[in-house]
């Protein structure tokens, strides 16, 4: 019961976030909206900033890359992983929702710098980690920077995330477009790639 009362909250402070901001939602709102008691809100969450920091932790854990195992790590080709990594990148990615709040999140990261922070940290930094030591590790291909390797990757896939989906959010998604972008961008990172000795 409480875990609902706190879904509930979150979804009502989600919803009016994006709608009205952080400065013209209230505590007072968000307890209106989710059916609850003010003192209810209060309960589960100190106060509307600490509320704030929780949905944008959550939408960083939901980008998160999963980890391999060693198994999954010594089945996949590197290209494999990389299609991989593209496809849920951008299936998380598709969603107006997620795109109105990162907006909201880069408007009030002069503010709350530590929201900025938390989101590069749990999205970037961690998701980037993921991928180097993926390329650090199969036994395929040798990278001269897997760390190098793995931020240009990942950045060329959220830059083109945030042309599309950002910037120009009312221009329809090509996914033909969007294919061929994944497919060229992944063969320049195995072609920068040697191949191992005993590699097949």
């Amino acid at each position: 019961m409480a875990a609902d009362k706190k879904g509930s909250i979150k979804r009502a402070a989600l919803k009016l976030f994006l709608k009205d901001g952080y400065e013209g939602t209230s505590v007072d709102d968000i307890a209106s909206e989710a059916g609850v008691a003010k003192q209810t809100v209060y309960s589960h969450f100190r106060d509307k900033e600490t509320l704030f920091r929780t949905l944008v932790g959550d939408l960083a854990n939901g980008l998160e890359s999963p980890n391999l195992s060693n198994s999954d790590r010594d089945r996949l080709s590197v290209r494999q992983y990389l299609e991989q990594i593209s496809q849920s990148y951008f299936g998380q990615l598709d969603s107006r929702e997620y795109y109105s709040f990162l907006r909201l999140i880069v408007a009030e990261s002069v503010k709350f710098p530590g929201l900025a922070e938390l989101y590069v940290y749990k999205v970037v930094e961690l998701n980037n980690q993921i991928l180097t030591t993926f390329l650090a590790a199969n036994k395929e291909l040798e990278f001269k920077d897997p760390a190098a390797t793995a931020k240009i990757f990942r950045g060329a896939l959220a830059s083109h995330a945030m042309i599309q989906n950002v910037l120009l959010p009312d221009r329809p998604v090509r996914q033909e477009e969007r294919a061929i972008f994944i497919e060229t961008l992944i063969d320049m990172v195995v072609a920068s790639g040697k191949p191992r000795q005993g590699s097949n």
